[in-house]
């Protein structure tokens, strides 16, 4: 039997994990997912990976089909946030691109915003989850259009698994991170990819976003398939622009699925 310093030493290595690190909110997550069921009247939803997250699809209306963009949205939100989100998944499939939006793991309440990094790596699986699904389905082009957080996580997917299914990827309000977290650093992530990338922001967004700019395309300037794109006198999320936010994405997907 254990005695009681061996007690109280592991019930202390106990809280000293759960005070220092963070899990995903599955309660929130099955939240949102009722909330979204009670009136999805576009795509249908799918459930993904060993934990049955949720996932929506929404296929193209046109019988040519040049790929599918997996969707990743900003921390805290869920595959149909509103606006943007939303937008690109039902307005994206109206121009040869089908759209799988993924769940991804929320952090618990009481987090800062720098601990969401530490689920990157459960955020990776469900990429990947996602991947999976689509080869199955014999999807040929597959891209990943990330949004705040979600395009972060994004660009540290396609460098941390060097998955050669995903195609391009598009960052919408792509973040500089001031954190040392090995998921945080943006400008590597970039000065080592090859992929085309279109890296698209707001003029007015937020200052780890759009004063970092410059940074960005000096990391990336070693990739000729590199875009930057700013749209002037807007800030997130985009509310006044959308439409040519979407315009934007959707005209680069088919250039590069073209080449």
């Amino acid at each position: 039997m254990f005695s009681t310093y061996k007690r109280v030493f592991f019930f202390s290595c106990y809280l000293f994990i759960s005070l220092n690190s963070w899990s995903a909110d599955t309660l929130r997550e099955r939240q949102y997912a009722i909330e979204i069921l009670k009136d999805l009247r576009f795509g249908s939803a799918i459930y993904l990976g060993k934990n049955k997250y949720l996932a929506l699809y929404t296929d193209t209306e046109s019988a040519e089909n040049r790929g599918t963009a997996i969707l990743l949205h900003d921390t805290g939100q869920h595959p149909d946030s509103k606006p943007l989100i939303h937008n690109l998944r039902i307005q994206l499939p109206e121009h040869q691109w089908a759209t799988l939006s993924l769940q991804l793991p929320i952090y618990e309440y009481g987090a800062e915003t720098n601990q969401s990094f530490d689920l990157f790596p459960e955020a990776f699986e469900r990429i990947q989850a996602a991947i999976d699904f689509l080869q199955k389905s014999d999807v040929k082009n597959v891209a990943l259009v990330g949004y705040g957080m979600g395009g972060l996580i994004a660009v540290a997917y396609v460098y941390e698994s060097k998955n050669k299914a995903v195609g391009a990827v598009t960052a919408i309000s792509l973040p500089i991170s001031e954190t040392e977290n090995q998921f945080s650093d943006t400008l590597t992530f970039l000065s080592k990819t090859n992929l085309p990338i279109l890296d698209i922001y707001g003029s007015k967004d937020i200052a780890t976003v759009s004063k970092k700019a410059r940074k960005k395309r000096i990391a990336a300037k070693h990739n000729p398939q590199y875009r930057q794109v700013e749209i002037t006198q807007t800030q997130r999320p985009y509310q006044n622009h959308q439409d040519l936010m979407i315009k934007r994405v959707y005209s680069w997907l088919i250039q590069v699925s073209n080449n």
